[in-house]
């Protein structure tokens, strides 16, 4: 009876807790994609098999420019529950701008952020010189990075083509030299399609 109930609680404890399928992460990044491709044009985002989206949305600019649209996407390790209609409508009403949900949000801690505008920077800004940055060239597309140890991310910016792109990676889930790896790749993957 014991053996029964420790069976039944390892499988609860497994569904509740399990990491995305690699098909679940296909799926849900295929879908956010083709619809951050319905607003925005020529937008790519990254492929990962063990990292599931928990939360996508587009926003208008800040400063209210209607030209001006941009996308965040966040990944997470283990993809929970659904937040609940009042969680959302409150973190809403906080919002400076307005939104339009493209998938979840679900609980998740944030593995993996994007951030795209369809605007071209042309320069990247490195925001705290007292944080460690740094530049690189990867396909000849100049890459920024800011090493953020406060926030526990190594954050990457560059433009393309169709617009500029914003990642961060968690510095507990990633070394820094995966993530050289990790933007290398997702520019390759831009300039395929480019």
């Amino acid at each position: 009876m014991i053996r029964m109930g420790l069976i039944f609680a390892a499988f609860f404890i497994l569904i509740g807790c399990n990491n995305a399928s690699e098909t679940e992460v296909d799926n849900s990044i295929i879908e956010v994609e083709e619809k951050l491709q319905e607003e925005l044009g020529a937008v790519i985002i990254p492929k990962y098999s063990d990292l599931g989206i928990s939360y996508a949305y587009t926003y208008s600019d800040f400063n209210g420019d209607e030209d001006s649209t941009h996308a965040y996407v966040q990944y997470s390790d283990v993809v929970g529950e659904a937040f609940s209609d009042d969680v959302i409508a409150e973190w809403e009403e906080n919002l400076i701008v307005e939104t339009n949900n493209i998938y979840g949000p679900y609980e998740g801690e944030p593995i993996v952020f994007l951030q795209f505008t369809n605007e071209i920077n042309d320069e990247v800004a490195l925001n705290n010189s007292d944080q460690n940055t740094g530049e690189m060239i990867v396909d000849s597309h100049h890459v920024t990075y800011v090493i953020n140890e406060a926030v526990g991310f190594y954050i990457y910016s560059f433009d393309t083509d169709h617009g500029s792109y914003t990642l961060g990676y968690d510095m507990e889930f990633f070394t820094f030299e995966e993530t050289e790896e990790h933007i290398e790749d997702f520019i390759s993957q831009i300039d395929e399609v480019e």
